[in-house]
């Protein structure tokens, strides 16, 4: 994981990395550092999927209620 946060710096924009990076640290139970480069992710690509499918994961998985994770998964 310490290599895809150096390719972060380099490629500050890339939003495969930080969706890459965000599995990294969901795999160590990061969660909060996972939905940060997965948000990011999506800031920069707004139609990336993988990431939104990701975060729409986290709020099942927290249980979340009023539907957060059926609007993240939609466009």
């Amino acid at each position: 994981m310490l290599d895809l946060g150096a390719l972060l710096k380099e490629k500050a924009d890339d939003p495969v990395v930080e969706y890459n990076l965000g599995r990294g640290y969901l795999i160590k139970n990061q969660v909060s550092e996972a939905t940060a480069q997965f948000q990011s992710a999506l800031n920069h690509k707004p139609d990336y999927v993988q990431p939104r499918l990701a975060l729409a994961q986290i709020d099942v998985s927290r249980k979340k209620s009023g539907g957060s994770a059926l609007r993240r998964a939609g466009p």
